[in-house]
């Protein structure tokens, strides 16, 4: 789909979805195209690659496919709100407006609502947005204006399925099915509701090591 394009890529998810950040990222490498992030975005990636032991990209000179786009607002309150330094960290990465509406088929961005007004000022010339999150939030106000917006720049819209929070049954229905020795609950707010469905499960702490 983005090797295709012969416009821009704009995407959209959610910057914390680091597994699918990663995945538009190993895409666009394969179409041989820039990897555009918006600056809040970055700090993400950069904040989570200083962790140590991992190989999280991010925009930096090890990375020189990726680069940043700073939308005013966004801008406007990391500079007010978080610091200065958040938003000057990228500016050796810096993908300004001109340089996106110059080399747009050579572009995968990722894109928010919040971005409707820069993205204007681009001269965008279609292409296709991939949406790629939960398909409920479709239904605000917010993201029709943001979705109208590109369909009028002459945008095609692609949903790539995002498998969301399983249902009870459903989880009911996975542990059953593959009768593991070792149930782990993870990524929930109620680790110890999993102990009703089956006496396998072991509820751990965070922090607490876990030899598996």
């Amino acid at each position: 789909m983005i090797s295709q394009s012969t416009g821009i890529t704009l995407f959209q998810t959610s910057s914390q979805n680091i597994d699918r950040l990663v995945s538009f990222y190993k895409a666009t490498q394969k179409a041989q195209k820039i990897f555009v992030v918006d600056v809040y975005t970055a700090n993400v990636l950069y904040e989570l690659r200083q962790l140590g032991n991992n190989r999280l990209p991010y925009p930096s000179p090890e990375y020189k496919d990726i680069k940043v786009f700073y939308p005013y607002f966004m801008t406007q309150k990391i500079f007010n709100e978080i610091g200065e330094e958040y938003a000057k960290r990228f500016s050796a990465f810096h993908m300004s407006k001109e340089n996106l509406t110059q080399h747009q088929s050579e572009i995968v961005m990722c894109v928010r609502p919040s971005m409707y007004f820069d993205l204007g000022k681009c001269s965008l010339q279609g292409g296709t947005f991939i949406y790629s999150m939960w398909q409920g939030y479709r239904e605000s106000e917010y993201q029709k204006r943001f979705e109208d917006k590109l369909t009028r720049l002459h945008f095609k819209t692609k949903f790539l399925h995002t498998s969301g929070h399983a249902s009870i049954e459903d989880i009911k229905r996975v542990m059953t099915g593959l009768n593991p020795q070792r149930i782990i609950p993870i990524h929930t707010m109620y680790p110890d509701d999993f102990l009703a469905f089956s006496d396998k499960v072991e509820v751990v702490r965070d922090g607490v090591e876990v030899n598996v």
